[in-house]
């Protein structure tokens, strides 16, 4: 496999002769195609065995047959349709070994900002998770129900939108969300992966991806009628205007706790808000006080995955004292290596359930049992990146069956442990640096080519920590307005008031285009979970001409000192290329001889 991909990439770089084929023209080869092109990907054409096509999406469409005649021995084909052991055969037949299953090839992005792909297996384990999730997108539609079934689940889609687009893939979110606008029924309700019937919480679920989409400019018009037609879903299917809660759910699944249905009502909350209904908010105000009051309510004998759903929903909505009190008796159970039972007593663990008791912690300010949730984590993770749903002896949820919304849970707990951590450890934060030190001097040489009276400048130093960096220039006097930005609020608060704090995370920067003359990056890029798309926001938010200043570690020196689990040091080639997507007179330089691992890359955005 691993010769295919290092052919593979080099096609897609241009770095041989060889020409890319899609076996497949239909829905799934279509989408793939555009795929593709969104980065710049060249297909030479499509190979199918429907002899009525002749040109499909601009390109042609040739047999089996006549690829074998047109092709060479650098050539590639991506099989592009769910047909894969048909086709794989035919090429067999054909004696065609250059080929694969699309959904064999990791993160298509990867192979753009040149990631070395011998390292593949070398990755974290929120990256192998997030391109578990790429992998199991189907294009044109949503994400894959399992590794082992695909068929796109909606439920699941739609609260996984939030975790792509924390993570930076809002383009990817976006395709999910246009598969997930085009399926909604007339009375605003989804259906489940068996397009059986509408549910109240799996519409609920999507509403929380419908509303990240709230203010898309190209989509928002469409988003906003669909969020006002699930939640008249969501409060038609209210019983007396939820003073008895929602109709019945699961009558025919004693398993499953009517009272899961809390988790609907953060999402069709914060619509009401948006929608200025106060009928929606007092019914979910009656809808959340019958289920407080129902006999299932926090049955700590329930499955952990159905349970967290309701401490989730607790915390969401302000009931913060009630889902500690429960938390705290989870975690009385937790085993040595960091699980939580499934039931009270059971022997087997439920993999989403722990993820999501870990969140729920996290969102409580505290990390000492996530920690040990997270860890536990990542010694089950699969090779390709997935998560079984369930694990230990007796295990009976989904066992041996890599499920999506296991890694959407793991991979919202592990964003959310690496803010708590910073928050947690703020202490052991540095708030000075010698102005003689070689990255400040870096800093403040591109400060001073801004800093006049005429017209002044704005700056922003990405991942600011305590501000040690903008003390100085703030102690300085120099004529700039200086913006500070870091995931950690605990951090922010340590800023000079001269510093306008901005609580956000790099990789989706909650600030205008082109605002900053100076974006500066000193050692916080490391850890980053989309190295990417950070660089693409601190260009977005640069203003043409604007310089862009990161100072990191050389990947190189990889292991010479210790590094939390989830740092990323960054190597001088790949963030150099990386740059040059987007700026120019990019160049990267050692900081300091005494320290040759401490790098920096500087670049001009295009005016």
């Amino acid at each position: 496999m691993k010769k295919k991909l290092i052919r593979l990439n080099a096609i897609m770089k241009k770095k041989n002769k060889g020409k890319l084929y899609l076996f497949g023209a239909g829905q799934e080869g279509k989408e793939l195609l555009k795929y593709l092109k969104r980065y710049n990907i060249s297909v030479e054409a499509f190979i199918d065995n429907n002899s009525m096509l002749n040109i499909v999406e601009d390109k042609k469409v040739i047999s089996p047959e006549q690829f074998i005649n047109y092709a060479n021995e650098e050539d590639f084909v991506l099989i592009s349709c769910m047909a894969y052991e048909e086709i794989e055969k035919q090429l067999q037949t054909l004696n065609w070994n250059n080929y694969m299953y699309y959904r064999e090839v990791p993160d298509i992005k990867e192979y753009i900002i040149d990631y070395d792909i011998v390292q593949l297996g070398n990755r974290t384990c929120w990256e192998k998770a997030i391109r578990w999730l790429l992998n199991h997108k189907i294009p044109g539609g949503g994400i894959s129900y399992s590794n082992q079934e695909y068929r796109a689940y909606p439920e699941v889609t739609g609260y996984l939108i939030p975790t792509l687009i924390e993570y930076g893939f809002y383009e990817e979110a976006k395709d999910c969300m246009k598969w997930l606008l085009s399926i909604q029924e007339k009375n605003g309700g989804f259906r489940d992966i068996n397009n059986t019937k509408e549910f109240v919480f799996d519409t609920a679920q999507i509403l929380r991806g419908l509303l990240c989409f709230y203010d898309d400019v190209e989509i928002s018009t469409q988003v906003r009628k669909s969020i006002k037609k699930a939640c008249e879903y969501l409060y038609f299917n209210m019983i007396d205007f939820g003073k008895k809660g929602y109709i019945k759910q699961y009558k025919e699944n004693d398993n499953i706790p009517e009272t899961i249905l809390l988790y609907t009502l953060p999402p069709f909350k914060k619509a009401a808000k948006l929608l200025k209904r106060e009928d929606y908010l007092e019914a979910i105000e009656l809808c959340k006080n019958f289920y407080e009051k129902s006999d299932e309510f926090l049955r700590i004998t329930d499955l952990t995955h159905f349970l967290a759903y309701e401490i989730e929903a607790l915390v969401d909505l302000g009931e913060k004292e009630k889902a500690e009190g429960i938390l705290n008796e989870l975690f009385e159970s937790q085993l040595e290596n960091g699980a939580i039972p499934s039931y009270k007593n059971s022997n087997w663990i439920c993999t989403p359930g722990v993820a999501q008791i870990a969140l729920c912690e996290l969102k409580l300010g505290k990390i000492e049992h996530a920690e040990k949730i997270l860890e536990w984590f990542r010694s089950i993770q699969m090779p390709y990146g997935g998560f079984c749903g369930s694990y230990g002896l007796n295990a009976e949820y989904f066992l041996g069956i890599e499920i999506s919304w296991a890694v959407k849970y793991y991979l919202d707990a592990e964003r959310l442990y690496i803010e708590k951590w910073f928050d947690y450890n703020t202490k052991d934060f540095p708030e000075i640096i010698d102005r003689n030190d070689a990255r400040y001097q870096m800093v403040i040489e591109e400060v001073k080519k801004i800093s006049n009276k005429e017209n002044v400048s704005k700056i922003i130093e990405i991942g600011c920590g305590k501000g040690r960096f903008l003390k100085n220039i703030v102690e300085d006097k120099f004529l700039v307005d200086i913006d500070g930005l870091d995931i950690s609020e605990n951090l922010l608060n340590y800023l000079p008031k001269q510093v306008k704090k901005i609580h956000g995370r790099m990789e989706n920067i909650p600030c205008e285009s082109n605002t900053y003359d100076l974006v500066f990056c000193i050692e916080a890029l490391e850890h980053s979970q989309n190295m990417q798309q950070a660089i693409f926001e601190m260009v977005r938010v640069l203003k043409p001409g604007g310089k862009l200043l990161i100072i990191d570690k050389d990947k190189a020196y990889w292991g010479t000192m210790q590094c939390s689990v989830w740092e990323n040091w960054i190597g001088k080639v790949e963030l150099k290329k990386c740059m040059e997507n987007y700026l120019k007179e990019v160049n990267v330089k050692v900081l300091d001889k005494k320290y040759p691992y401490m790098l920096a890359w500087n670049g001009k955005k295009y005016n």
